[in-house]
């Protein structure tokens, strides 16, 4: 099987729109695991946070990466905290190469514009740091590729991880 490209990073790093960009370079599909989710759940992901709590969603979240991470060749965006969850990263990494969209609390702040459909970006500025600084150890260790977004277009980001997925896995024989 072809292994998968993972898009992981803080709330509002473009993984859904790089994915996107991704899969019509590649024709790849691309899997969204928070809209996984919430089609499982027949709600919003701010809905299950705010209904059913964040252990619940997560639950959710980890139950869907473990589906979603069997190598089979697609673009899988995962959600902000995903890779928090060591069991994850472990499913993910067998499934692919993970790629971080890094961005800062600051800009993720600025590219959300009120965060209204991401319940843990709504708030202070101080509470968004801590949740990104919480985060960024994991984040740093579960990465395979670290991607820069700051200053880069959407196409740029999708350009330079489409060259280094070539690169990485140029000559493997792949069973579809």
């Amino acid at each position: 099987m072809r292994p998968n490209i993972v898009l992981a990073g803080f709330m509002a790093a473009g993984k859904t729109t790089v994915g996107g960009l991704l899969s019509g370079l590649t024709g790849m599909p691309l899997e969204d695991t928070d809209e996984a989710v919430e089609r499982r759940a027949g709600a919003t992901v701010a809905e299950v946070f705010a209904s059913r709590g964040e252990g619940t969603f997560r639950r959710l979240e980890a139950e869907e990466i473990r589906r979603a991470a069997v190598p089979h060749g697609a673009i899988l965006a995962v959600g902000g905290g995903a890779v928090v969850d060591p069991a994850n990263v472990e499913a993910l990494r067998a499934g692919g190469t993970i790629y971080l969209l890094q961005v800062d609390a600051a800009e993720a702040m600025r590219r959300a514009g009120g965060g209204g459909s991401r319940p843990l970006l709504v708030g202070d500025a101080p509470a968004v740091e801590d949740l990104y600084s919480s985060r960024e150890a994991a984040y740093r260790d579960a990465a395979d590729v670290v991607v820069p977004t700051e200053g880069r277009s959407p196409e740029q980001v999708a350009e330079h991880i489409l060259m280094d997925f070539a690169r990485r896995h140029a000559g493997e024989r792949h069973e579809d």
